[in-house]
Protein backbone atom coordinates (compact mmCIF):
# COMPACT_ATOMS: atom_id res chain seq x y z
CA UNK A 1 0.00 0.00 0.00
CA UNK A 2 3.25 2.59 0.77
CA UNK A 3 4.55 1.93 -2.80
CA UNK A 4 0.82 2.50 -4.75
CA UNK A 5 0.22 5.79 -2.15
CA UNK A 6 3.91 7.17 -3.03
CA UNK A 7 3.22 5.86 -6.69
CA UNK A 8 -0.06 7.45 -7.17
CA UNK A 9 1.37 11.22 -5.99
CA UNK A 10 4.40 10.37 -8.43
CA UNK A 11 2.66 9.32 -11.44
CA UNK A 12 0.90 12.59 -11.46
CA UNK A 13 3.79 15.11 -11.09
CA UNK A 14 5.75 12.97 -13.86
CA UNK A 15 5.99 12.50 -17.55
CA UNK A 16 8.50 9.62 -17.09
CA UNK A 17 5.84 7.25 -16.25
CA UNK A 18 7.34 4.70 -19.05
CA UNK A 19 10.91 4.79 -18.35
CA UNK A 20 10.46 4.89 -14.36
CA UNK A 21 7.83 1.72 -14.98
CA UNK A 22 11.29 0.09 -16.78
CA UNK A 23 13.61 0.89 -14.39
CA UNK A 24 11.56 0.13 -11.19
CA UNK A 25 10.82 -3.20 -12.99
CA UNK A 26 14.97 -3.98 -13.36
CA UNK A 27 14.88 -2.86 -9.63
CA UNK A 28 12.29 -5.21 -8.80
CA UNK A 29 14.12 -8.03 -10.34
CA UNK A 30 17.43 -7.28 -9.10
CA UNK A 31 15.92 -7.58 -5.32
CA UNK A 32 13.60 -10.44 -5.60
CA UNK A 33 16.79 -13.20 -5.12
CA UNK A 34 17.98 -10.65 -2.69
CA UNK A 35 14.64 -10.94 -0.91
CA UNK A 36 15.10 -15.14 -1.14
CA UNK A 37 18.80 -15.09 0.32
CA UNK A 38 17.62 -13.24 2.70
CA UNK A 39 15.15 -15.58 3.84
CA UNK A 40 17.94 -18.22 4.33
CA UNK A 41 20.42 -15.61 6.25
CA UNK A 42 17.49 -14.88 8.87
CA UNK A 43 18.25 -17.57 11.08
CA UNK A 44 21.93 -17.22 10.86
CA UNK A 45 21.88 -13.62 11.61
CA UNK A 46 20.01 -13.39 14.36
CA UNK A 47 21.79 -16.72 15.76
CA UNK A 48 18.75 -18.76 15.84
CA UNK A 49 19.83 -22.92 16.04
CA UNK A 50 18.60 -25.60 13.43
CA UNK A 51 15.66 -27.11 14.32
CA UNK A 52 14.44 -24.02 16.73
CA UNK A 53 11.56 -22.59 16.26
CA UNK A 54 10.16 -18.88 16.25
CA UNK A 55 7.48 -17.16 17.76
CA UNK A 56 4.90 -15.15 15.49
CA UNK A 57 6.55 -11.78 16.62
CA UNK A 58 10.17 -12.77 15.30
CA UNK A 59 8.16 -14.42 12.16
CA UNK A 60 6.20 -10.93 11.16
CA UNK A 61 9.64 -8.74 11.83
CA UNK A 62 11.62 -11.03 9.67
CA UNK A 63 8.90 -10.63 7.20
CA UNK A 64 7.92 -7.15 7.17
CA UNK A 65 12.24 -6.62 7.00
CA UNK A 66 12.47 -9.31 4.27
CA UNK A 67 9.12 -8.50 2.12
CA UNK A 68 9.38 -4.53 2.30
CA UNK A 69 11.60 -4.05 -0.15
CA UNK A 70 9.71 -6.40 -2.96
CA UNK A 71 6.07 -5.27 -2.05
CA UNK A 72 6.68 -1.66 -2.09
CA UNK A 73 8.23 -2.01 -5.43
CA UNK A 74 5.11 -3.80 -6.40
CA UNK A 75 2.44 -2.03 -5.42
CA UNK A 76 4.93 1.25 -7.03
CA UNK A 77 4.72 -0.78 -9.76
CA UNK A 78 1.21 -1.68 -10.41
CA UNK A 79 0.05 2.27 -10.44
CA UNK A 80 2.66 3.03 -12.37
CA UNK A 81 1.06 -0.31 -14.78
CA UNK A 82 -2.28 1.20 -14.41
CA UNK A 83 -1.23 5.10 -15.55
CA UNK A 84 0.31 3.48 -18.77
CA UNK A 85 -2.35 2.24 -19.23
CA UNK A 86 -4.13 5.06 -19.03
CA UNK A 87 -1.63 6.96 -21.42
CA UNK A 88 -1.86 4.11 -24.07
CA UNK A 89 -6.03 3.64 -24.23
CA UNK A 90 -7.50 6.73 -22.90
CA UNK A 91 -9.45 4.84 -20.91
CA UNK A 92 -9.30 6.50 -17.33
CA UNK A 93 -12.15 4.70 -15.13
CA UNK A 94 -11.45 0.86 -16.07
CA UNK A 95 -7.41 0.91 -16.49
CA UNK A 96 -7.45 -0.29 -12.66
CA UNK A 97 -9.66 -2.90 -13.19
CA UNK A 98 -8.17 -3.88 -16.37
CA UNK A 99 -4.65 -3.98 -15.47
CA UNK A 100 -5.59 -5.50 -11.98
CA UNK A 101 -7.56 -7.83 -14.04
CA UNK A 102 -4.37 -8.76 -16.47
CA UNK A 103 -1.98 -8.72 -13.02
CA UNK A 104 -4.24 -11.88 -11.69
CA UNK A 105 -4.57 -13.78 -15.56
CA UNK A 106 -0.43 -13.68 -15.57
CA UNK A 107 -0.23 -15.10 -11.65
CA UNK A 108 -2.31 -17.82 -12.29
CA UNK A 109 -0.53 -18.89 -15.27
CA UNK A 110 2.77 -17.92 -13.95
CA UNK A 111 1.85 -20.27 -10.60
CA UNK A 112 0.84 -22.98 -13.24
CA UNK A 113 4.40 -22.55 -14.46
CA UNK A 114 6.17 -22.42 -11.53
CA UNK A 115 4.51 -25.24 -9.82
CA UNK A 116 4.09 -27.89 -12.85
CA UNK A 117 7.47 -27.10 -14.82
CA UNK A 118 9.74 -24.98 -12.98
CA UNK A 119 9.93 -26.00 -9.28
CA UNK A 120 10.53 -29.82 -10.25
CA UNK A 121 13.58 -29.49 -12.03
CA UNK A 122 14.83 -25.39 -10.64
CA UNK A 123 15.65 -24.50 -7.52
CA UNK A 124 14.39 -20.94 -6.45
CA UNK A 125 17.50 -19.29 -6.96
CA UNK A 126 17.70 -20.89 -10.54
CA UNK A 127 14.20 -19.53 -11.14
CA UNK A 128 15.10 -16.29 -9.54
CA UNK A 129 17.43 -15.94 -12.19
CA UNK A 130 15.42 -17.16 -15.03
CA UNK A 131 12.45 -14.62 -14.19
CA UNK A 132 15.64 -11.77 -14.06
CA UNK A 133 17.00 -12.45 -17.36
CA UNK A 134 13.33 -12.35 -19.05
CA UNK A 135 12.35 -9.46 -17.15
CA UNK A 136 15.85 -7.44 -17.97
CA UNK A 137 15.46 -9.09 -21.42
CA UNK A 138 11.97 -7.15 -21.84
CA UNK A 139 12.91 -3.76 -19.97
CA UNK A 140 15.78 -3.61 -22.81
CA UNK A 141 13.83 -4.54 -25.40
CA UNK A 142 10.91 -1.91 -24.46
CA UNK A 143 13.60 0.90 -23.45
CA UNK A 144 14.76 0.35 -27.29
CA UNK A 145 11.40 1.50 -28.33
CA UNK A 146 11.50 4.11 -26.02
CA UNK A 147 14.42 5.76 -27.76
CA UNK A 148 13.21 5.56 -31.31
CA UNK A 149 9.88 6.97 -30.23
CA UNK A 150 11.62 9.36 -29.20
Amino acid sequence: ALGALWAGKFSKKTRKVFSTFIYLSLLFSLVFPCSIYSCRLFKVIFHVLPGVGLGPVPILYASLLILLPTAFRHGFIFILSCALYRQVTGESSSAVGKVYFYETVGTIIGGLIITYLLLPHFNSFQIAGGILLLNASVCLLLLSFERKSV
